[in-house]
């Protein structure tokens, strides 16, 4: 399980050095690392995360973050926000749990 996952987050690195993935660790950890309520209140702790605010600076703010993800926010667009969640869950279980998808 655990190289079936290293395979797997290499396939995704692979990927990101051919374009732009619309992911963000640490907002991306608030979305996996809350799930309760069928993510809602994770997906608000990531989108916060994500943007900021006027107490706290957003992950998307960042120099870097601009300059890779050219604007596109998976919290506004609807097929973004799928891939989004796809890849936190897949990069999360794969670094925690040592496994590709949430089956125990």
């Amino acid at each position: 399980d655990a190289r079936t996952a290293l395979r797997e987050l290499l396939r995704l690195r692979e990927q990101g050095l051919l374009e732009p993935l619309p992911f963000l660790a640490r907002a991306g950890w608030l979305l996996y690392a809350d799930d309760s309520e069928g993510r809602s209140k994770g997906w608000h702790a990531a989108r916060k995360q994500w943007h900021g605010d006027e107490r706290a600076w957003g992950e998307a703010t960042t120099p870097a973050a601009q300059l890779a993800l050219r604007g596109h926010d998976p919290f506004s667009d609807g097929a973004l926000a799928q891939r989004f969640r796809e890849l936190t869950q897949t990069i999360f279980d794969a670094v925690i749990a040592g496994r590709v998808g949430s089956a125990p």
